[in-house]
């Protein structure tokens, strides 16, 4: 019995063991296959991120946001392509205000300080809100029926207001008291504009009733401007002309205000004609129509210039930009555009959407300082404020620098920032403060901008040239400039400057001019700028960079062949203070740099477009990233565990140097990337484009989530959430 017993114990304990392991291993295959949900959850949520760029960069950054959360929140790996996603999402969001529960026609006070729209749609209500705030500041009554469009006087003291009434009536900007009635309402009434002066006012009569100009003061008609169905009005600068669209048999007029006579006659005899404006230089004109485009013409001869299409539908409205470079437009199909003018034609900067112009925008205004531009959409849902200045899109802030200047987004010891000053000079930008701590003045120096530069490892020495010899040396502290260096005998272009480790010597990377045979050379001097050491390169050879190695004991050179003869290209590795060099590798290096801690180099090739990671004492190369096109710019992180490269393609890669594996892609602009550089935590990362715009990065994920949260006006709604996040309604917070 015992023994019956005791097995009877034994098979229970067997059974429950593997009872036990398999509830273990039940578990673990169902954590597994939770783990792998979420993860395919977030790679779902992050390629919807992406895929709503165009349309709502905000919904964007919300879907980024979710696609963090969701393997963040169970403390697993967030995925990389979430992380791509939300820097994405933050560089295309251009929205810096939204005001809800208005809309329609809109402008924007001449001193910037508040901006007019109309209320709730057939209210008749003009509403004027603070610019910064939001807040409504005055209400009032403008149309009894409902508004078709405002606008401001030059000088901010009026306000032309016209309805469906009938009238145009003019108010009192800081009031609301009524100061004109004008007209009868044979039609509703569009298109309000002032002339510069504000003594003249004009709208267009709907159904054939024409244009007509009144004196403000008096109430008197000035001119009529008949057989034409205007929804537009719009002054010369000059204010002795005046736009008629419309015109049957003709197409657009521009006629003389007091005499009502024709100037010019603009043949546009096609779509409907919805809005007008001239340049305020008064050089252009442009129109805007039924079919989506948009038309550019002289307004000296009346030629025509050039023809947009960049809206799928009819354009409603168009305002220019104060620099007279732009112009905006906004489209039935829920988009605005920003157009630039360029040589030879014209070509879109920037097109902004949001969930609010979904139903279509009717009214845009430029601020007055041309950097900012509000819409308004044809729903009443919302005014928005869109950032189109150069320096928009920032993740954490963009800032105006010298193309190709190399050194531009160098970091000090303190994490601030250098950067080469649009007509020249140097300024160390206090990143946290947003200002600068500091702006050397080089113009009394230098000749023209500063392309290159270089801050001492200990912050107190910036060298810096405009290009040629000399290079000039400044007190990083007080920006008193300290002597300049002009290696004897040399006459040649500075292509790079680089600090030892130690910060006692300065290695200038050379390309002489006006030479036989000997191209590229490297001067090493000390602090005083005296020469130590001269490298001289073989002939033919040409040097795009020269870096000090990790230890300071070698520098590196980048060996162009002058002749594209890849036998002859590479990079040198050089014992300095021996003026020979150690070794050579054969490669097709644009740009090098040093790993701040083992004996390696990385360097990029502009032909193969790749970024490689060589070991300088076996000579050999250990790891190798490819890229979409042709790489121009290198940098190790300070600690050495991170690569970053860039060029032609506009995008960053960021990787592990150790194995090849990529870990990031920014996306930074339009334009090529010159320079790349780490912050001296590793944390921030500044770029260099070819636009001139240097970029600065946030790679620590805490603030990068900051920086989305900041950015958003809204959260995401019902709908969204059960599209996106499958979930009948979003959780309440």
């Amino acid at each position: 019995v015992n023994r019956r017993l005791r097995a009877q114990l034994v098979a229970i304990g067997v059974a429950l063991v593997i009872a036990l392991v398999g509830g273990v291993v039940a578990l673990d295959q169902r954590g597994q296959a939770e783990q792998e949900r979420r993860i395919a959850t977030a790679r779902e949520l992050a390629s919807a991120s992406s895929a709503n760029l165009a349309d709502d960069p905000e919904l964007s950054i919300l879907l980024a946001l979710e696609a963090i959360d969701t393997t963040r929140a169970h403390r697993e790996a967030v995925r990389p392509e979430a992380i791509e996603a939300l820097h994405q999402a933050i560089t295309a969001n251009r929205v810096l205000q939204r005001v809800p529960g208005v809309g329609g026609a809109v402008d924007w006070s001449p001193d910037g300080s508040v901006f007019v729209t109309e209320g709730v749609e057939e209210s008749g209500l003009v509403d004027i809100r603070d610019a910064e705030t939001g807040d409504s500041v005055l209400t009032f009554l403008g149309d009894e029926v409902d508004i078709n469009g405002v606008a401001f006087s030059a000088d901010g003291r009026r306000l032309a207001v016209a309805g469906d009434e009938g009238y145009l009536r003019v108010f009192d900007a800081r009031t609301g008291e009524e100061v004109a009635k004008l007209g009868d309402p044979v039609a509703p009434v569009r298109g309000p504009s002032f002339s510069p002066d504000g003594s003249r006012v004009a709208a267009g009569w709907q159904d054939g009733n024409g244009i007509r100009v009144f004196d403000v003061d008096s109430g008197e008609l000035v001119s009529s401007f008949g057989d034409n169905d205007a929804l537009t009005t719009a002054f010369s600068p000059d204010g002795g002309r005046i736009v008629v669209p419309n015109v049957r048999d003709v197409g657009i007029v521009v006629a003389d205000v007091e005499t009502g006579e024709p100037v010019l006659e603009l043949d546009d005899r096609g779509d409907y004609v919805n809005a007008v404006g001239f340049s305020p230089d008064g050089r252009w004109l442009a129109s805007a129509h039924d079919d989506g485009t948009v038309r550019i013409w002289d307004a000296t001869n009346g030629d025509l210039r050039d023809t947009l299409s960049g809206h799928t539908s009819n354009v409603p409205a168009l305002d220019w930009a104060p620099d007279s470079t732009r112009f905006a437009t906004v489209g039935a199909d829920g988009t605005a555009q920003v157009v630039e003018l360029v040589e030879g034609g014209v070509r879109v900067v920037l097109t902004l959407s949001s969930r609010d112009s979904r139903n279509g925008l009717f009214g845009v205004a430029f601020s007055p300082d041309g950097d900012r531009l509000m819409t308004g959409d044809a729903a009443i849902t919302a005014v928005t404020v869109w950032d189109v200045s150069p320096l928009g899109g920032a993740e954490l802030a963009n800032f105006d620098s010298v193309p190709f200047a190399r050194g531009s987004g160098t970091f000090t010891p303190e994490g601030e920032l250098l950067v080469s000053v649009p007509g020249g000079g140097v300024a160390i930008w206090d990143i946290e403060e947003g200002s600068p701590r500091l702006e050397i003045e080089t113009q009394a120096v230098l000749d023209g901008d500063v392309y290159q530069m270089a801050l001492s490892p200990d912050g107190e020495l910036l060298a810096a040239s405009s290009g040629k010899l000399p290079v000039d040396l400044w007190d990083a502290e007080t920006g008193e400039h300290l002597r300049s260096v002009a290696p004897q005998g040399l006459d040649a272009f500075v292509n790079d400057l680089s600090w030892s480790p130690d910060g006692e010597h300065l290695a200038l990377g050379l390309a002489l001019f006006n030479t036989d045979d000997t191209l590229g050379t490297t001067v090493v001097v000390d602090r005083q700028g005296t020469e130590v050491s001269r490298l001289v390169e073989a002939p033919d050879v040409n040097l795009e960079a020269a870096i000090f190695s990790s230890d300071g004991r070698s520098i590196v050179t980048s060996q162009v062949s002058a002749r594209h003869d890849p036998a002859h290209s590479g990079f040198g590795v050089w014992d300095w203070r021996e003026e020979e060099l150690d070794g050579e590798v054969r490669a097709h290096p644009l740009d090098i740099d040093a790993d701040p801690v083992r004996p390696r180099v990385a360097a990029v090739h502009e032909i193969e477009g790749s970024a490689e990671v060589w070991d300088l004492d076996r000579e050999e190369p250990i790891a190798t990233f490819r890229s979409s096109g042709s790489l121009y710019a290198v940098a190790f992180r300070p600690d050495g565990q991170q690569l970053a490269f860039a060029g032609a393609d506009g995008t960053i890669g960021i990787g592990d140097p150790d194995t090849g594996e990529q870990q990031l892609v920014l996306r930074g602009g339009q334009s090529s990337i010159g320079n790349v550089s780490f912050s001296p935590d590793g944390t921030r990362l500044a770029s260099m484009g070819t636009d001139g715009i240097l970029r600065l990065w946030v790679l620590d994920l805490d603030e990068l989530i900051e920086i989305a949260k900041g950015k958003l006006t809204r959260p995401l709604d019902d709908d969204e959430c059960r599209q996106w996040l499958h979930l009948e309604a979003c959780p309440t917070l």
